[in-house]
């Protein structure tokens, strides 16, 4: 996607667009790179820790059955899958039922675990400092005032232009 940023005036009662950049992909690779960088640790220690999880964890949280129910699979993994991802975990049978197993509701404590821990992870809101922003105040990403829709459609056709196979590209 492109990121277009918008500078606004402070001493109105009502914020003013004084000038906007229009960044690609690209562009911001590098910081988008250290913001990656920043929470890889946290992803691979999210997924070390949900292997660790074991029959007798899920006892504790979920008590200690036979078998669960969808209903107890749901509570547990909430929303997190489709209809037909819960029907699939459905590995056992009782009577006429299709059940989890307790390996297979295991299976779903360490997903959520993991899903839980990887919530955790995520930075939401990174800022983009104004040093990696300032080259680019003086470079071609500069919209000139008042052509700020038209210079974002212009880099946005550049960019689909020199990147066709860029995964930004293959969304649009």
């Amino acid at each position: 996607m492109l990121f277009v940023i918008g500078f606004y005036s402070r001493d109105r009662h009502r914020p003013e667009l004084q000038h906007c950049l229009c960044l690609t992909p690209m562009d911001l690779e590098p910081w988008i790179a250290s913001i990656e960088e920043k929470i890889a640790i946290d992803f691979h220690l999210s997924k070390l820790a949900s292997r660790r999880l074991t029959l007798d964890d899920l006892h504790e949280v979920c008590g200690e059955k036979s078998s669960y129910t969808l209903a107890e699979a749901k509570r547990l993994h909430r929303q997190q899958w489709s209809a037909q991802q819960y029907t699939e975990a459905l590995d056992v049978q009782v009577d006429d039922e299709a059940r989890l197993s307790p390996a297979g509701m295991l299976n779903l404590l360490q997903l959520r675990s993991r899903y839980i821990a990887e919530r955790g992870a995520t930075l939401n809101n990174p800022h983009i400092t104004s040093s990696v922003l300032r080259p680019f105040l003086t470079s071609d990403r500069l919209a000139p005032a008042n052509q700020w829709a038209s210079h974002i459609r212009s880099v946005a056709l550049d960019f689909l232009s020199e990147h066709p196979g860029h995964p930004a590209a293959q969304r649009i």
